[in-house]
C-alpha cells in the first residue's frame, strides 16, 4: 500500500499495489514531481488509480517496479517493471535527485537483469546480486550498474546528497566486486557502504576546464576578460 498524511497526522489519501500473488513495498521517497515507490510483484498487478492497470510481469518471479504516484491526488502516473531472468528481483530503496531531478533505486536481482532501453546485467554466480539503476522523472531509463560476486549480494538503502554522489548500503558475501574494487569477504554475511557519482566544480576560473557527469550541467564560469 501507499499513503499520505498531512505533518499535522491528518489522512489525505491511500492506495494499493496487489497482484494475485505476493507483493512487497519497500521504498517510498519524495521528488520534486511526486512520490516514488519501489518494491516487487509476483504476477499482472494493480497501482492506485492507474489508466494502464493491470501491468504485466513475467509471471513467475518477483519483478521489481518503480512507480511515480502524484502526491495531491494519489493518482499513478506511470509505472516501470523490470524483469529478471528467471529469478526475483527486488527494488529495495529509492531516492530523488536534487542536481538533476534523476530518481535513483537499488535492490538486488538472481540469474539476470533486463532493462526496457538498457542494458541486460548478467549475474556473478547464482544467487543475488545488486543492482543501482537511475530513471529520469517520465521514467526514460537513464542507466544502471551492478556488483557483487557468487554469493549473496543486496543493497537495502540508498540516499542522494547535494553534491550530486550517491550512496549505499548492504550485504555481501564472498568476495563481491564493485566497479574496480573487491571487497574482502571475512564470514558468511558482511556490511558494505559504497559511493558513486562526482563532486561540483571548485575551480571556476574561466582557463579551467571542468569535467561533467552524465546528467548533470556545467557550472558557470567565473572571472574578467583580459
Amino acid at each position: 500500500f501507499v499513503a499520505a498524511w498531512t505533518t499535522a497526522g491528518a489522512y489525505v489519501w491511500s492506495g494499493a499495489i496487489e497482484s494475485s500473488g505476493n507483493d512487497y513495498g519497500k521504498g517510498i521517497a519524495k521528488g520534486v514531481n511526486g512520490i516514488f515507490v519501489t518494491g516487487s510483484v509476483e504476477n499482472s498487478a494493480n497501482f492506485p488509480n492507474y489508466v494502464s492497470n493491470p501491468i504485466s510481469t513475467s509471471g513467475s518471479n518477483l519483478d521489481f517496479y518503480l512507480a511515480r504516484i502524484d502526491e495531491t491526488s494519489g493518482v499513478t502516473q506511470w509505472v516501470k517493471i523490470e524483469s529478471g531472468g528467471g529469478g526475483d528481483d527486488e527494488g529495495k530503496s529509492v531516492c530523488a535527485g536534487i542536481i538533476n531531478n534523476e530518481i535513483y533505486l537499488c535492490g538486488y536481482y538472481k540469474n539476470s537483469l533486463s532493462f526496457s532501453g538498457g542494458p541486460n546485467l548478467p549475474n556473478a554466480g547464482s544467487t543475488e546480486d545488486i543492482f543501482i539503476a537511475a530513471y529520469d522523472t517520465n521514467g526514460v531509463f537513464v542507466w544502471a550498474e551492478n556488483a557483487g560476486a557468487t554469493g549473496k549480494d543486496v543493497a537495502y538503502s540508498i540516499v542522494y546528497d547535494f553534491n550530486g554522489d550517491l550512496y549505499t548500503g548492504g550485504e555481501y558475501a564472498d568476495a563481491a566486486v564493485f566497479g574496480s574494487f573487491t571487497l574482502t569477504n571475512n564470514g558468511s554475511s558482511n556490511i558494505f557502504t559504497g559511493k558513486m557519482g562526482c563532486s561540483f566544480i571548485t575551480n571556476n576560473d574561466i582557463a579551467s576546464s571542468q569535467t561533467i557527469c552524465q546528467g548533470n550541467s556545467p557550472n558557470m564560469l567565473s572571472g574578467t576578460l583580459p
